[in-house]
């Protein structure tokens, strides 16, 4: 039989194998087999499968394999196996005598990474196996502070994060353990323990690590946060006195959105955490990235406490006052009282607070309140003396000046109530409060500004980019504001005759608007001019004829000064004007005048009254302008077109037929471009103007021998 061959035949036997699972299988025959075999299987797994049982005994604890292989048959310590060396596989196991037997090698790669990143000490430190952290650390050679490659994390770190106590302070016994070392999100071991300590009650890792005297706690995250900022975003007050004692804590330091510890803190509204940041030496005026202090994020919030707190020491005030003038901030008590916060506001002025503080646009608290109609806290500020009502902004504009732009009646009664208030006060526009409550609307608080007997009511606005030359009593006609119009009209120092941006009076824009009853209140009082005094000013005959407004031009004409022929624009008289505008009632009514309207006035491009009413089909009018003896029938315009022209061309058969019939019009009248009133109407395709002409031409010339229409043309 084959065992009972020699042993020197059996092992050339196994010798000649080529697979290891031939050699085990030879091996497993019997004892004998076993104890002659074993080293021929161990050397070809050396030699010929890369020492891959070394690997093997480390990961399922086979401290004496290992032990074997490594010293009786020299394996190769460093052999990788599914991308870990023994040593990556016993220090994540916990095999400790496995570790041992490897560490006896010299040869032995202390430092070596997986494609992870993680050495040895890592993948120990990550498990918690302190024992085999020791033993490592006592190689010489031993790298203390590799990183991971995925979260940056070195064994320090990730120690930490798994709360393995027992190892983070055999780590840090060592000197070299870097406890300020950075992982991906820029976090140190420090903010690792901290967040431990936070979700889950753990201090003891945190404490370990702060004896170190070179534990820095000035490093920020990748958001810019340090340790103490971190702790008080969670409301931590013990966390916060843990760090404030460790000598390199700063309250200073400001996240990537400027904002500190303090800010965070009033944030949480935790007057505990304040209170130690405070005495810590934390600066309340230290602005964020938006603008914000401490002390404004606790007025926004509304929260007083925190604001009382803040406010307790008023020697780091100052800071906060100088704010508006380099940066873009609403001082706190404009915050407060643009806020409408009244008791935030009655806090500050309580505890000193300058209450006439300005913002980048030179606006005081008392500006805010009043242009948002908080009346209750304006009335809290005018307790104040040394409170400035009259203080005006750079637009020059005062409190009062914002309640009347707004309509804050409420606010208007209380500032009115300060015996130095200046009603009259012009901002950089030359606008006062009446001005501005009667151009937006607010009555109410315009007929309480006229109860004041020395109120301005000719105030007229100076804007530079848009025009706005009106008045108040512009607008209050303009509204159809009739109670502010009557108290405007009975002041003796109103001039009703100011003109605005576009030329017109009051009564012009109640002419313009068709409002009858508000003509009839203006024409009451005596000064009230009918007529424009110049001419870039709109006549009120003019502006209610072109918009159509019979019954106002029936009341103006009642008017004994008033001037008919009083035209404004390129339609330069009310006839033409309402003509044009297609208001044939306007123009009969004109026309039928003692004394009638100028009937041969014309326009800038020379068109009568007769030829616009031809062009445009009032058959009434033209009837009327042809009854007077003075209507020029044939007067053309620039062009040369006369009114039998016009209404030829819009195929205006009635006009064409009425002209015809007074024996004054000219029918051969040819206009600038040799073309006559027959040419026009056939290229128009006006056929049946066409034939009338025709036919009148016959008519009128039947004793004619050999010529027809077109050989008597004549020119205007």
């Amino acid at each position: 039989m084959l065992l009972d061959l020699p042993n020197e035949i059996l092992l050339c036997i196994a010798e000649s194998f080529d697979l290891s699972r031939d050699i085990l299988a030879f091996v497993q025959v019997t004892k004998r087999t076993s104890r002659l075999l074993l080293p021929v299987l161990y050397r070809f797994n050396i030699e010929k499968q890369h020492s891959s049982a070394l690997c093997w005994a480390a990961q399922h604890d086979h401290s004496l394999l290992a032990e074997r292989l490594v010293r009786e048959y020299h394996g190769n310590v460093n052999a990788v196996h599914d991308g870990n060396t023994p040593l990556l596989y016993a220090a994540s196991d916990g095999s400790i005598k496995v570790v041992d037997a490897l560490l006896a090698s010299r040869q032995i790669q202390v430092n070596w990474r997986n494609a992870k990143g993680h050495s040895a000490l890592w993948r120990a430190a990550r498990y918690g196996y302190t024992d085999i952290v020791k033993r490592l650390l006592k190689q010489d050679n031993i790298k203390l502070n590799i990183a991971d490659r995925t979260q940056g994390t070195t064994p320090l770190a990730v120690a930490v994060i798994r709360g393995h106590a027992e190892t983070v302070e055999s780590l840090l016994t060592i000197r070299r353990v870097n406890v300020n070392k950075r992982d991906r999100r820029g976090w140190t071991p420090v903010f690792h323990a901290l967040s431990r300590a936070i979700s889950y009650g753990d201090r003891s890792i945190l404490e370990m690590i702060l004896t170190r005297p070179n534990a820095d706690l000035l490093h920020q995250d990748e958001e810019g946060r340090t340790p103490l900022i971190y702790a008080v975003q969670h409301n931590e007050a013990s966390l916060t006195v843990m760090l404030l004692r460790h000598p390199t804590s700063r309250t200073e330091p400001r996240d990537f959105h400027g904002r500190t510890a303090l800010w965070y803190a009033v944030q949480q509204g935790n007057t505990d955490i304040i209170q130690l940041l405070l005495d810590s030496g934390a600066d309340i005026a230290v602005l964020d990235d938006y603008g914000e202090t401490p002390l404004h994020k606790s007025i926004k919030d509304g929260n007083l406490s925190t604001t009382s707190l803040l406010l307790r020491d008023p020697t780091v005030w100052a800071p906060v006052f100088a704010l508006h003038a380099v940066n873009n901030v609403l001082p706190p008590l404009c915050m407060a009282a643009d806020r409408g916060s009244i008791e935030m506001v009655r806090l500050l002025v309580e505890c000193g607070w300058y209450v006439n503080e300005v913002d980048v646009e030179g606006r005081t608290p008392i500006h805010c309140a009043a242009e948002n109609g908080h009346d209750p806290v304006v009335q809290v500020l005018l307790t104040n003396e040394q409170l400035d009502v009259n203080a005006r902004d750079h637009r020059k504009s005062t409190a009062l000046h914002e309640a009347a732009w707004k309509g804050h009646l409420a606010v208007a009664n209380l500032l009115l109530t300060k015996p130095n208030i200046d009603i009259n006060v012009e901002d950089r526009y030359g606008c006062t409060p009446l001005w501005y409550a009667t151009r937006h609307g607010h009555h109410n608080v315009a007929l309480r500004l006229l109860e004041e007997s020395n109120v301005i009511v000719n105030a007229v606005c100076r804007f530079q980019t848009m025009p706005e030359k009106s008045t108040s009593l512009h607008h209050a006609v303009n509204c159809n504001a009739t109670l502010t119009v009557q108290r405007l009209l009975v002041r003796t120092a109103l001039n009703p005759n100011i003109t605005d941006d576009c030329g017109r009076t009051p009564l012009c824009c109640a002419s313009h608007a068709g409002n009858l009853p508000m003509v009839e209140l203006l024409l009451g009082r005596s000064d009230v001019r009918v007529n424009a005094a110049e001419k870039s000013e709109q006549p009120p005959l003019w502006s209610a004829a072109s918009q159509g407004h019979i019954q106002v031009v029936e009341r103006l004409l009642q008017c004994g000064d008033i001037d008919i022929n009083q035209g404004w624009g390129p339609y330069s008289s009310p006839l033409l004007a309402a003509i044009t505008r297609g208001h044939s009632d306007v123009a009969m009514r004109l026309l039928n005048c003692v004394p009638r309207p100028d009937v041969n006035a014309r326009t800038y491009l020379g068109d009568s009254a007769l030829s616009l009413a031809a062009r445009e089909g009032h058959v009434d009018v033209v009837a009327r302008l042809l009854e007077d003896w003075q209507t020029d029938r044939n007067g053309a315009d620039r062009q040369g077109r006369t009114a039998l022209w016009w209404a030829a061309r819009a195929g205006q058969a009635r006009i064409v037929q009425r002209l015809l019939e007074d024996d004054r019009v000219l029918v051969n009248v040819l206009d600038n471009d040799g073309v006559d009133a027959v040419d026009a109407a056939r290229t128009h395709y006006h056929f049946e103007v066409v034939g009338l002409i025709r036919s009148h031409y016959s008519r009128r010339y039947n004793n004619w021998t050999g010529g027809g229409p077109h050989n008597l043309r004549t020119r205007s």
